[in-house]
């Protein structure tokens, strides 16, 4: 879901490369209005988020999963 949503707010950064914060602000409320990105509702289920009323999301029921650090792959830097 975050990799999803960050991926959006990308794509509208690069849409308006010139855009004040405010402006951006704005783009990515229209895309929340519009069900560009994704929430999860009062049943913990995942949804777009124009099908799920402002202040009535939810959250997951298992909690958070656990996470790390990415651990770097490949041609990174040598030391």
């Amino acid at each position: 879901m975050d990799l999803y949503n960050n991926n959006i707010g990308r794509q509208i950064a690069a849409a308006h490369p010139g855009a004040s914060q405010e402006e951006l602000a704005r783009y990515v409320r229209e895309a929340v209005d519009q069900g560009k990105v994704v929430v999860i509702d009062k049943n913990g289920q995942l949804a777009w988020s124009n099908g799920v009323p402002v202040g009535q999301t939810g959250q997951v029921k298992d909690g958070p999963l656990p996470g790390k650090d990415p651990q770097p792959h490949g041609g990174g830097a040598k030391s």
